[in-house]
């Protein structure tokens, strides 16, 4: 007994102890590990926003732009630099290289190099702010539902948003469809002429007595006491008795000459709707990867329970709920797994003794909920890439298993007793299993290694895949055993002979005839290769969401009123359709990011974007085509695009050409070629410019002389303008929760303000003197771009599309890339493909470029277990045996090639080489140990481990089958990637191997070696 205590696999209190609590570890991990929808990207993208008012375009990009763009570039860690620069304003993308990771250190750099330009232009910007996280997701969306006004709405909003600040888990919320809340000073052109005041000098006097400065200290010898400001104004009442010193020193209030009240701004910028109501509406984002999603969702919806019950006429609703989202996803994706054991549970009841069955089932939740323990003190986080590798590694993670209970049921069966069967087993199969499931981890591992968005989006299938597996190793050979010694009879299933036949055919089928076989072989991998080539397809599916957007873009400068009747015009087509349940519109942008992969547009009013939702998710795709026939009839003018919700990088366009140089000439020109090229093919469609071509624009010649002669400055004469269009900033004031701007306008309807209404405008200098604006200003009109775009230090114009249905972008863009390129080089600039083309490349790049680790750690576990090139070689030839049946699958099940197929067939890397390992391990065995003669030794290898190849290859191919499901479009294609490949290979590697092992195994070479 005390020999027997030697052994680990009899140390069963220990055993059985460790599994109990890793498994109880592994079931509270579950329920409160951290948890999203969708892994989250390291913070690659951030935006600069400069605002320089009364500055032009060229201006800004000249001046501030450029030098900013040579800042930047003594940043290491930066891939691209763009900017768009329009009148007053400026916005720059920066974003990191993809194989930056401590994108802090490099973030910190850049906002070094804001503050340097910040001090640099402090006298030309008014904002020069970094966004390092513009990536963040709002995953909630809530509306203020009210019969009251819209500044009510935004009032009782500013207060919503106080109050879910005080959820620690929120990081920002911001207010959507904020009109802007205004202060109005109504004083008219008419007004100031009677009085003899001018806007400039009431704008000074209520900007003195609203100075929010301290004016001294109290201090004695037991206190000290600040002296509060006497010039603040707290409120719109302090404002109205504000003082105002007239021309003739009479001292009057500000009320007295001006009309004073609250308004939301007459300058529409954005605008929010709720199934056809204007509402108010805040989004929330939450950190990334810092707290379980779900539990965050259940605490906001009873603080927004609590404050509808306050019944104060405001209703707060969610219009995007991700918490929501997320529990579907991790429920969906754990039904599946639930799914999975039960298929996995059945084939090994099916095929195996009850005992020997019910003895590799025991093994599959243990190794399940460790796994997951492991994963929670790995640190973790549920969302569906995780949840989906362990769905992946169910068939895998009991091969091992089965293999093990084989043998044992096998040496039982050959008279050994428990202890030495159990032993015997582990020591014939634990180097080969060492080697077979490090051989899987090999195939993972590019996907482990590899850098970059689409690298970040999947890491935790290996991370997840390796653990279990691994776990798997381990409790094949203390778990497994440690059961097995508690049965008292061991037997294989009833229908062994079958299995041991089918097996001695197959053998014999390759080595009878092994040339021909191996022709066979080498001609479908051939037509395997033919038959991939054809078929190209969406390389990013779309999201298993029964939501989808419409992107409206008018042309530019086009109004809000005018954005939003086009809105309108979509909202009342999409209301016809039965199908569609809710209508979320957003007028002015392109609302939050409520999904990862979405873009934002910019802050434009003739941008909106319409957001719907269907009743299920299977009828989005018909959806979207009907729509978007619609659209093409009904809407010339204005580009209106249906979309259905993507996974993967986000992009503009499948189809995104960029054109660089410095001659903005050339680049309009040959742009418009490009354009025209584009459009005119019959593949592509929504072909649209990402550029202006040029839009009117009134400037004013001053005449500087007459200017100063009547002691008016250009600051006086700008301001002078602002007050009668737009009106002009005085000061800030609180009201509510923040501070309001208090505008002093001439009117209070701006659309009266064309050109001529301010020609005719009166200007007075400081002395009370009147002058009409004609006398210093001359309108002119120039059709310049209102728009310059900037990439990587060059001007640049973009150019996007679509492709129709049926057709493939990248060979859309393979066939016009000879003229695009051609235009280019005529025009001496540079072409560069962005979009679908971009990605994919980045994304294959990243992977094969770790690919060759894989290989090496493939092969040099090889060489350890066999000591052999020639049997390396072998094995790895099994490996296009699995590709033969991919293309095919893919086919019947309608699924396209794209890049979840290929990290399919990474897994299919190290799936079928295990057959083949342990395959060779046995004829090595009954060669060197029995001494028998090689093609005895392949057929019955063959004859033996048919069973257990079989079944680990069943249980593979059933615990994929839950990802099959058309409801998750990323699933589908690795899913089947795998099932096919494992079909052709499980069947063929049992011919075409023996084939190999008769024409290319030395046996006396193997008897001979110590291996």
């Amino acid at each position: 007994m005390k020999q027997q205590d030697k052994f680990w696999f009899l140390q069963e209190r220990l055993i059985f102890g460790l599994v109990v609590i890793l498994s109880l570890l592994g079931t509270f991990t579950w329920f409160n590990i951290n948890e999203q929808e969708d892994p989250f990207f390291p913070y690659r993208n951030a935006n600069v926003t400069i605002v320089a008012p009364g500055m032009s375009a060229s201006a800004i990009e000249d001046t501030l732009v450029q030098p900013f763009e040579r800042l930047l570039a003594s940043v290491d860690g930066l891939d691209r630099v763009s900017a768009s620069v329009s009148d007053g304003s400026a916005s720059v993308d920066i974003e990191l290289q993809e194989t930056v990771y401590e994108t802090e250190l490099v973030w910190q750099r850049v906002r070094e190099k804001v503050s340097e330009a910040q001090a640099r232009f402090a006298g030309l910007v008014s904002v020069f702010e970094l966004n390092d996280r513009a990536q963040d997701t709002a995953g909630v969306l809530l509306t203020i539902e009210t019969e009251l006004s819209l500044l009510d709405a935004r009032r009782y909003a500013l207060y919503v948003r106080d109050e879910l600040y005080k959820l620690s888990a929120i990081r920002k919320i911001d207010v959507i469809g904020d009109p802007q809340e205004q202060i109005e000073v109504f004083y008219p052109q008419e007004l100031m002429l009677e009085l003899g005041i001018s806007p400039q000098d009431i704008s000074r006097q209520i900007s003195e007595a609203n100075s929010l400065k301290n004016i001294g200290l109290l201090k004695g010898q037991q206190y000290q006491s600040n002296i509060g400001s006497i010039t603040r104004l707290d409120n719109v009442q302090a404002l109205k008795a504000v003082e105002i010193k007239t021309a003739d020193n009479s001292i009057i209030t500000l009320a007295d000459i001006a009309g004073i009240k609250p308004v939301l701004s007459p300058v529409e910028l954005e605008s929010f709707w709720v199934n056809g109501g204007q509402r108010i509406g805040l989004s929330i984002v939450v950190p990334p990867d810092q707290l379980r999603v779900t539990n965050f969702g259940e605490d906001l919806s009873a603080k927004v329970a609590k404050l509808n019950a306050q019944n104060n006429g405001f209703i707060i609703r969610p219009v995007f709920f991700q918490p929501e989202w997320t529990e579907k996803r991790r429920n969906d994706l754990a039904l599946s797994l639930f799914y999975s054991s039960i298929g996995v549970g059945i084939v090994l009841f099916l095929l195996m003794s009850k005992k020997v069955a019910l003895v590799v089932t025991l093994t599959i939740p243990a190794i399940a909920l460790s796994a997951i323990a492991f994963f929670g003190m790995y640190g973790g986080v549920l969302h569906q890439m995780s949840i989906a590798g362990l769905v992946i590694s169910l068939g895998l993670m009991v091969d091992n298993s089965i293999v093990m209970s084989e043998l044992i049921s096998r040496y039982r069966q050959q008279g050994l007793g428990r202890i030495a069967a159990s032993q015997k087993a582990i020591k014939d199969l634990y180097k080969p299993l060492a080697t077979s499931t490090f051989t899987t981890i090999a195939a993972f591992i590019p996907m482990l290694l590899s850098e970059g968005g689409v690298a970040d989006f999947i890491r935790m299938i290996p991370v997840v895949v390796i653990i279990a597996i691994v776990t798997s190793y381990l409790y094949s050979l203390a778990l497994l055993p440690a059961i097995t010694n508690n049965l008292t009879s061991f037997k294989e299933g009833s229908g062994s002979n079958h299995f041991n036949k089918a097996g001695e055919k197959l053998a014999q089928l390759g080595t009878r005839r092994p040339k021909t076989v191996i022709l066979a072989f080498i001609a479908l991998v051939a037509a395997s290769f033919v038959v991939s080539e054809s078929q190209p397809g969406e390389f990013f599916p779309k999201t298993s969401r029964n939501q989808a957007f419409i992107d409206i873009e008018g042309s530019f400068g086009l109004s809000h009123a005018a954005t939003l009747q086009t809105v309108r015009q979509v909202e009342a087509l999409l209301q016809q359709n039965k199908n569609i349940t809710d209508i979320v519109s957003f007028v002015g942008n392109s609302g939050p990011r409520f999904y990862y992969n979405l873009s934002e547009s910019p802050n434009e009013a003739n941008i909106a974007r319409v957001v719907f939702e269907t009743r299920s998710n299977e009828i989005i795709p018909d959806v979207v085509q009907q729509l978007n026939r619609q659209f093409a009839t009904q809407f010339r003018s204005t580009r209106v695009r249906a979309r259905e919700i993507g996974q993967g990088p986000p992009i503009e366009a499948p189809i995104e050409i960029r054109v660089l140089g410095d001659d903005r000439k050339k680049l309009l020109a040959a742009s418009e070629e490009m354009f025209a090229l584009l459009n005119e093919d019959p593949a592509t469609v929504d072909s649209r410019r990402g550029y202006v071509v040029g839009k009117p624009k009134l400037e004013f010649e001053i005449d500087e002389l007459n200017l100063q002669k009547a002691g008016i400055k250009r600051s006086e004469l700008s301001a002078f303008i602002s007050w009668r269009t737009t009106g002009m900033h005085i000061t800030d004031i609180p009201m509510e929760r923040e501070s309001v701007s208090v505008m002093m306008r001439d009117h209070q309807n701006i659309n009266r303000a064309d050109s001529d209404y301010i020609m005719n405008s009166v200007l007075m200098n400081s002395q009370g003197q009147v002058f009409p604006l004609s006398a210093f200003a001359r309108q002119k009109f120039s059709g310049e771009a209102p728009v310059l775009k900037r990439w990587n230090g060059f001007n640049s114009h973009i150019i996007m599309a679509d492709v129709k249905p049926g057709f493939d972008a990248d060979q859309v863009l393979a066939a016009l890339a000879p003229a695009l390129k051609k235009i280019a080089d005529d025009y001496q600039l540079t072409l560069e493909f962005g979009g679908q083309a971009e990605e994919e490349s980045s994304s294959n790049a990243a992977l094969i470029k770790t690919l060759p680790i894989g290989a090496i750690l493939l092969f040099g576990a090889l060489i350890l277990q066999f000591n052999s090139y020639r049997i390396a070689g072998l094995i790895m030839l099994t490996i296009p045996l699995a590709m033969i049946g991919v293309s095919p699958t893919l086919s019947m099940a309608g699924v396209t090639f794209g890049f979840m197929s290929v990290l399919g067939l990474l897994a299919l890397t190290g799936i079928v080489v295990n057959t083949a390992i342990i395959l060779i391990d046995t004829v090595v065995v009954k060669i060197r140990e029995d001494g028998a003669p090689l093609l005895n030794a392949i057929e019955q290898a063959t004859k033996e481990r048919f069973r257990p190849v079989l079944l680990t290859a069943c249980t593979t191919i059933i615990g994929m089958i839950p990802l099959t499901s058309p409801s998750s479009p990323l699933w589908p294609p690795l899913a089947w990637t795998i099932i096919g490949g494992l079909i052709t290979s499980t069947v063929l590697t049992l011919i075409v191997l023996p084939a190999f092992l008769k024409l290319m195994l030395n046996e006396e070479k193997i008897r001979g070696e110590h291996l």
